[in-house]
């Protein structure tokens, strides 16, 4: 237990100090729940837009007592190609069927139209390590053109 916790919930006039100091103890975020009953807490405030490398993230609950975050993992929608030889590499040329086993030159994932989502939690403090702020504006223009992605090239074919 936590001398300056003790002191600080004795000074508030709480009977029991103790006891509520032995309890915050077992809370996750014991420093937001002594805030919270001392009533000097000022809530977190985080934005609702995120992302880190290529993925995008949009924060659904934020739980300080719990110390956690849940949120929404976008990320592009890929397909495998495999090149049959080195130089369908070079040239770009590939197919989506896979030729089997040992078949091919090599393989990659490339982006296609759509978008795949996971939910995650993570400690308030990993969040904060790994994302970086974006806006709404951006996640949403981001989600867009993933949506759509190689669209635009298959209307132009078409009106060819």
């Amino acid at each position: 237990m936590n001398k300056i916790t003790l002191k600080a919930l004795q000074l508030a006039g709480f009977q029991n100090a103790d006891m509520i100091a032995e309890i915050l103890n077992y809370v996750p975020n014991s420093t937001a729940a002594l805030e919270m009953l001392l009533g000097v807490h000022v809530p977190m405030e985080i934005n609702t837009y995120f992302k880190r490398g290529n993925d995008l993230i949009k924060v659904n609950v934020v739980n300080e007592l719990g110390d956690s975050i849940n949120f929404t993992e976008y990320e592009q929608k890929t397909t495998r190609v495999w090149y049959l030889t080195a130089e369908d590499q070079q040239n770009g040329v590939y197919t989506t069927t896979d030729p089997g086993h040992r078949n091919y030159h090599d393989y990659k994932f490339i982006p296609c139209a759509g978008v795949n989502q996971r939910d995650r939690k993570y400690t308030i403090q990993e969040f904060n390590s790994y994302y970086k702020e974006i806006s709404e504006e951006e996640f949403y223009t981001t989600i867009d053109k993933w949506e759509t992605f190689g669209m635009e090239a298959k209307l132009n074919e078409l009106a060819l």
